[in-house]
């Protein structure tokens, strides 16, 4: 009974020792070189990591822990999810503030309002006329606003005698004209403002969509 346990004890030991030319057999450091017992503890320690040992492209076992693993290369296109939100949140920014102006105005409601409050149209125009017949040119403010048929129609229009009329941008999407009349102070706002130069009127060629009759005033 005993021989077989010396026996069996024999062959695992040579068993064991037949693995450790395939594991990763962990030598005695130097700091184990001072006393006996740790350097004979650390004589039979061996790892047992399966996960650790790979094959080397020689056909040599090395550890994970030797291989030089190189970080891989990001591609221009790869992004992490954090850059996507930020992206995300930025454009949905710009779009709302609209600094190219690619979203149009809401319309403005037409309404006549009493005469020294402010009246509110969709577009004040600044029109420069020239005739080639009479030889001299004009300048004249258009006031337009969108009439239920979804097009622009002139509401008023007063011709620009010795630039009375002061145009202001206070704001973006605001633009004021203000003069005196009568000794009335007029003002109206519109959220654009468009400068133009032509050889016909704007306001004779507008009567041919609405007549002159059926225009909105500003004031009462």
């Amino acid at each position: 009974m005993p021989e077989s346990r010396g026996i069996s004890a024999v062959a695992d030991i040579g068993s064991l020792w037949s693995l450790t030319g395939q594991l990763n057999l962990r030598k005695p450091s130097c700091r184990h070189a001072g006393n006996s017992f740790s350097r004979c503890r650390a004589g039979l320690m061996f790892r047992t990591d399966w996960y650790l040992v790979r094959k080397a492209p020689g056909g040599r076992m090395r550890s994970k822990e030797c291989a030089v693993s190189k970080k891989p290369k990001r591609r221009w296109y790869q992004f992490s999810l954090r850059m996507l939100v930020a992206l995300l949140t930025a454009s949905c920014v710009f779009f709302w503030w609209d600094p190219l102006g690619l979203r149009p105005p809401p319309p403005v409601p037409i309404e006549t309002v009493p005469r020294g409050t402010t009246a509110h149209v969709d577009v004040i125009e600044l029109n420069e006329q020239y005739s080639a017949q009479l030889g001299q040119k004009w300048q004249q403010v258009i006031f337009w606003s969108r009439y239920p048929d979804g097009q622009l129609h002139i509401r008023e229009w007063r011709i620009d005698k010795n630039s009375r009329f002061q145009f202001d941008h206070p704001r973006r999407l605001l633009c004021t004209c203000s003069w005196i009349e009568d000794g009335i102070r007029c003002r109206v706002e519109a959220p654009t403002f468009r400068a133009s130069k032509s050889s016909d009127d704007p306001e004779i060629l507008d009567r041919v969509a609405l007549s002159k009759a059926d225009r909105q005033l500003l004031w009462k």
